[in-house]
């Protein structure tokens, strides 16, 4: 079934509790919030949840979160004890009913957890607890752990709630547990969106209107090889998740994420109360562009392609003239809450934009992100993007927003580069590095091909032929290697007399080339080949096939591997998308966190 974004709106029945607990308790102070209900309609399910918490008789320094959830006629209770302090989870039990009935137990050893299984007995009047045991294993902690606080899914709402009261930017990290696998997660605290919400604290009126909020947006990525299939969620929300509270009484007003077990509607979210009554009916969220009228396609084309995008009402357009122009125009559009950002402009311009997105972090959630071919080479877009012509592209995507908006089999992720040249303050973002022949390649490229207003795949195909034509004949303009020490992550360095070097976070490159075939971990694709490797044509041409020959061997001086982080001491240039970058002695490049395109 397909995935639906959904909007879930947290705060249906936020009863709070006396405020005594939080004086009993010393060590922490309880949420604002101690029991919490919420409820998502579609046509044909709902599903249901209610959370309490409370510290545990006689252990003030531990509480129990007790979580009740059904959908049709499957149900699931967890008892989770944790350290209120840290919220380090300490045992949890799940009960889960429907076709078949189990229970679960985990208990959260020093050194390993101990996973026990329960399956009911005849007699089914008999509580889980007392159930026979039907399996008792041990599973360790993922080596990477350190002292990182090990915690529930659950867990991760109390470590929010407090988190959301800190100013912005701040954040924390946890290894979670599920039932199959691993997982680090960051938690960072942002400023959220104005929400409409429609809540009542137990013993006091209903209250209704919008309310600023704090967010805390959680990010989780596995934490080293997954056992099974992908299984982290949060109240049955994937992906990227955005909690946001009111500012005030940090409530939790509203969950986003995406929920693909309640299926698409085809209708706008909305949230019902116990009694049935709307809560809020929330909107598309809008869409924002960003364009660099002086790209490569835009020069002669901007005015037509500026007419056809403000024709959209849906779509909030920004021109940039300069890179000062970057950050506002950010900030003006996640204050705007957009879910989509388009970037038309080249390869330069979307490396400029999505940089000081990473770098600035003005959005509580990164919005997806879509990319226009304005610029010459348009390499990023041709890989991550949408397709065709510029007109064509920006008609394409305009259509994708007046639509439905379907995601389903459009959505795929990419890390940016963070490279950092000779120890510089600033750092310069990118999703392909070159040097060795590239650089002449590249500068053969800008003086006798783009001149002559040739662009896109052609301008790259016969620049990249001319270099290795170059390469054959022994020219010196284009057989030029250089030295280059490379380390990746934390491994040896290893010198390499290198005639090319290609480095991306990108799957096809120019004109489909995908000259990479390491299947090491690592978000950073990188090729090297040495001077003097053999047979090179013919290797060469089978490389950027993406199916390398058997000659394509360190021993024949063909080299491919992945990594999160790549140092390079080297003395020359680098392309980093399209830009010729000097440098003295290092290059430090680190893969950023992954951001998700659409391609259309």
């Amino acid at each position: 079934m397909n995935k639906l974004l959904k909007l879930l709106l947290v705060s249906l029945l936020l009863a709070m509790t006396n405020t005594s607990h939080a004086v009993d308790n010393a060590v922490s102070k309880l949420p604002s919030w101690q029991q919490l209900e919420f409820e998502q309609k579609a046509f044909w399910a709902t599903a249901r949840s209610q959370l309490n918490i409370a510290p545990v008789a006689g252990k003030p320094d531990v509480w129990m979160l007790d979580v009740l959830s059904s959908v049709v006629d499957n149900s699931e209770q967890l008892k989770i004890s944790f350290d209120a302090a840290t919220g380090r989870v300490l045992s949890l039990s799940r009960v889960s009913r429907g076709k078949e009935q189990r229970m679960k137990a985990y208990q959260y050893e020093t050194k390993f957890i101990v996973r026990e299984r329960r399956t009911p007995p005849a007699d089914t009047s008999a509580p889980p607890e007392q159930w026979p045991v039907a399996r008792t294993n041990s599973v360790n902690y993922p080596a990477s752990r350190g002292t990182t606080v090990v915690t529930s899914p659950y867990l991760l709402l109390i470590l929010a709630s407090q988190l959301q009261a800190q100013e912005p930017g701040k954040s924390i990290e946890v290894i979670v547990h599920t039932d199959l696998n691993f997982y680090r997660v960051k938690l960072t605290s942002g400023n959220g969106v104005p929400v409409k919400a429609n809540f009542q604290v137990t013993g006091q009126d209903a209250v209704s209107g919008t309310f600023e909020t704090n967010a805390v947006a959680i990010h989780a990525s596995p934490e080293g090889k997954l056992e099974d299939k992908d299984d982290f969620s949060l109240l049955g929300l994937q992906g990227e998740i955005i909690l946001l509270f009111d500012r005030n009484s940090g409530l939790p007003l509203q969950i986003r994420g995406e929920a693909p077990r309640i299926g698409s509607t085809g209708n706008q979210p909305q949230v019902c109360n116990a009694e049935g009554s709307a809560v809020v009916e929330l909107p598309a969220r809008p869409a924002g562009l960003i364009s660099n009228p002086a790209s490569g396609h835009n020069r002669d084309q901007f005015e037509a392609i500026r007419a056809r995008i403000d024709a959209h009402p849906g779509i909030h357009h920004r021109v940039t003239h300069s890179a000062a122009d970057i950050a506002p125009a950010l900030r003006e559009l996640a204050a705007l809450d957009i879910g989509v950002l388009a970037i038309n402009g080249g390869d330069g311009t979307v490396s400029a934009i999505l940089g000081e997105l990473l770098e600035l972090k003005p959005f509580a959630r990164p919005p997806l992100i879509a990319l226009l071919p304005g610029g010459t080479a348009n390499m990023n877009a041709g890989d991550i993007g949408v397709r065709g012509s510029l007109p064509r592209a920006v008609t394409r995507f305009c259509q994708w927003c007046e639509g439905e908006r379907s995601t389903a089999g459009k959505l795929t992720q990419r890390s940016l580069m963070r490279v950092v040249t000779d120890n510089a303050q600033a750092a310069r973002y990118g999703m392909f590095l070159g040097a060795g022949a590239i650089i002449h390649g590249t500068e053969y490229a800008h003086r006798e091909i783009h001149s002559r207003g040739v662009r896109d795949d052609l301008s790259l195909a016969l620049g990249t032929v001319r270099t290795v034509w170059g390469v054959l004949r022994n020219d010196p303009a284009f057989n030029r290697h250089v030295a280059i020490t490379l380390t990746l992550d934390d491994g040896p360095p290893a010198q390499y007399d290198t005639l090319i070097l290609a480095v991306s976070t990108l799957q096809r490159l120019s004109f489909g080339m995908r000259p990479f075939w390491s299947d090491q971990p690592g978000a950073i694709r990188l090729t090297v080949m040495e001077q003097g490797c053999t047979r090179f044509a013919r290797t060469f041409f089978s490389i950027i096939s993406g199916h390398p020959s058997r000659n394509a061997v360190p021993a024949s001086g063909y080299r491919s591997h992945n990594a999160d982080r790549i140092r390079l001491a080297m003395r020359g240039k680098i392309n980093l998308d399209g830009e010729l970058v000097d440098v003295a002695e290092t290059v430090a490049i680190n893969a950023s966190a992954a951001l998700e395109f659409l391609r259309l």
